[in-house]
């Protein structure tokens, strides 16, 4: 049943990762695995090594095997659109934590629904963490508070920005 687009996983001897069905296939077993979609969102799948089980993202999976050589320890493995289940390796990045958390989406409970702007008594506020550094910005506006995070969130976050 193996394929053409089959790629070793390194240091999982009976596993193989299929490039085009972004599925693990065990050679040992001589069949597929099942991805499960865990509670946020991500495609995941249990690997042994010895009588050890690990799980992982598919979306790791993909990054691991298309670049074999790169240390990813200690980042985190970026959705570029934010799509968790989009594991192409053109949608994939290496981040570091903080550049993940600024590709995030809005969170549910933002009463404005604005990425990084929050409503206060005297008006509004821009509020970023990145690397550990806060960034806060006081307006009466919305408009003024809007067109300053967009300018910011670019100049501080680069290609991993998101205002959505």
């Amino acid at each position: 049943m193996e394929s053409n687009n089959l790629v070793d996983i390194p240091n999982y001897d009976n596993y193989k990762l299929d490039l085009d069905l972004e599925q693990v296939y065990n050679s040992k077993k001589n069949k597929y695995l099942k991805n499960t979609l865990n509670n946020v969102g991500y495609l995941r799948v249990r690997l042994y090594n010895k009588c050890k089980g690990t799980t992982f993202g598919i979306h790791q999976l993909v990054y691991i095997c298309n670049n074999p050589t790169e240390d990813i320890i200690g980042y985190d493995i970026d959705h570029i659109d934010m799509v968790k289940t989009n594991n192409k390796i053109e949608n994939l990045r290496k981040a570091t934590r903080s550049e993940s958390k600024t590709n995030n989406k809005t969170r549910i409970d933002n009463k404005l629904g604005l990425k990084n702007i929050i409503k206060s008594e005297s008006g509004y506020r821009f509020q970023l963490v990145k690397n550990g550094i806060k960034y806060n910005k006081r307006f009466k506006t919305l408009e003024e508070t809007i067109e300053y995070r967009n300018i910011k969130v670019k100049e501080i976050c680069g290609e991993f920005a998101n205002l959505g």
